[in-house]
């Protein structure tokens, strides 16, 4: 039995999904994340919780027994560029949030201007030099460098 690259890529790109979501709950369910501006709320009793881990546990194996039966390759993924690319998106977020830009959906006050600004330049510059550290160690710009030297401890 087997597959054609298509077939194979098809399925593999599926189970990685799945497999990504499923240690994705399991995190969420023993582990919820926070930050200062978002929470996962745990909202599930310890019974669905521990039905759910069990179930997880139950679809890992299952995905494992058909990417071995496969013998689908496995992905490998760099954390350099996913934290690069997830930083320069917020890095262009961060810079649509700029008080000249927030006008677009009515007038700034005034006094908000100067302040706002000033705190997301500081916070952009640091998105900068972390999108900065995510690039190979022979495309590090002297830039990032420098701007690394500057920030704030």
């Amino acid at each position: 039995m087997g597959l054609n690259e298509a077939q194979e890529r098809s399925v593999a790109v599926t189970l990685e999904r799945l497999e990504k979501t499923l240690a994705l709950a399991d995190r969420l369910l023993d582990h919820p994340e926070s930050g200062r501006m978002w929470q996962m709320a745990l909202d599930l009793d310890d019974d669905h919780r521990a039905q759910l881990h069990s179930l997880r546990a139950t679809a890992q194996t299952l995905l494992v027994d058909i990417a071995d039966a496969y013998r689908l390759p496995v992905t490998e993924e760099s954390v350099r560029q996913h934290l690069a690319g997830a930083l320069a998106t917020s890095w262009a977020n961060l810079e649509d949030v700029r008080p000249t830009k927030l006008s677009r959906y009515g007038a700034v006050d005034p006094a908000a201007v100067t302040p706002l600004d000033a705190a997301l330049e500081q916070l952009i510059q640091v998105v900068f030099v972390m999108v900065t550290l995510c690039q190979p160690p022979d495309e590090l710009s002297s830039r990032g460098a420098s701007m690394r030297a500057e920030l704030p401890t």
